[in-house]
């Protein structure tokens, strides 16, 4: 024998460790176990009662409806004193507001969504029953309006009155179609 070449031994059978099936099995039952009430959660998390969630519907006014209230805030609208700047917006503002409704009502587009320049391209003198002093007179208050509103254009509270007299002329001009022959009932 060569003392450097390695020595070869024979093969034994499987080492006993100690690990028996009486170690195991609680191990193995944990774990199943285990992966049962994971499998569990993860169908409860899926099948549980969602929140319902309300589907915000919302239903057109009836033009009855939306004219008698825009009649009814046209009605209520005041020129309060003193004349201030946050009572000139807000007044300004709910005037041109009413009379961009009106405008709905009558020639059936989103008024409200428009400015000035886009609204005179999409009324025709046709879809208004409107001469020309009031095609005119509607034009310069909705300007004026505009400046008072953002522009930070002084009005005075004798010319606010003017104006609220103004268009209420002219809301009972663009009554809707279906209320031409009905008075509108301020409640």
């Amino acid at each position: 024998m060569n003392p450097q070449q390695p020595q070869l031994n024979d093969i034994s059978g499987l080492a006993d460790y100690g690990l028996r099936f009486a170690v195991i099995w609680p191990w193995v039952l944990g774990g199943v176990i285990c992966l049962l009430v994971l499998l569990w959660a993860i169908r409860w998390w899926i099948k549980r009662p969602k929140p319902t969630k309300v589907a915000a519907t919302v239903t057109p006014d009836k033009p009855i409806d939306l004219a008698t209230r825009l009649a009814g805030e046209l009605h209520s609208l005041i020129v309060s004193e003193p004349f201030d700047r946050p009572d000139r917006e807000h007044f300004y503002f709910m005037l041109s507001r009413i009379l961009r409704g009106y405008i709905e009502l009558r020639a059936g587009i989103s008024a409200s969504d428009f400015t000035i320049t886009e609204l005179k391209q999409y009324l025709s003198r046709s879809s208004l029953p409107l001469d020309d002093k009031e095609w005119s007179l509607m034009w310069d208050f909705l300007k004026r309006a505009d400046l008072v509103k953002f522009a930070e254009r002084s009005a005075t509270a004798e010319q606010a009155r003017q104006d609220l007299e103004k268009i209420k002329e002219l809301c009972s001009l663009l009554k809707p179609r279906v209320l031409v022959d009905q008075e509108v009932v301020v409640r």
